[in-house]
């Protein structure tokens, strides 16, 4: 592997370090775009299982089951707000 990367275990010269970064150029990683708030928050609602979590509150209300869809919505908004943070 040292071969191949034209290098020994004691590391480059300063010569060959220099030589390599014109030719080379700096290791960075640049930085992708942030994301806002806004879209961290709505990505969270694209998993399936929080889909199936908002129909089971929207059914609960529907048949009347008030505390229920309450815990579904609370647990939905616990799940999102860690999911952002």
């Amino acid at each position: 592997m040292i071969e191949n990367l034209k290098t020994s275990p004691n590391g480059l010269t300063s010569d060959e370090a220099e030589q390599r970064l014109k030719l080379y150029e700096k290791n960075i990683i640049e930085e992708g775009k942030k994301k806002s708030i806004l879209s961290l928050f709505m990505e969270q609602f694209k998993n399936v299982m929080v889909l199936v979590l908002i129909a089971a509150a929207i059914i609960s209300i529907f048949l009347g089951e008030v505390a229920d869809a309450a815990i579904i919505i609370a647990v939905l908004i616990i799940n999102t707000v860690f999911g952002v943070a």
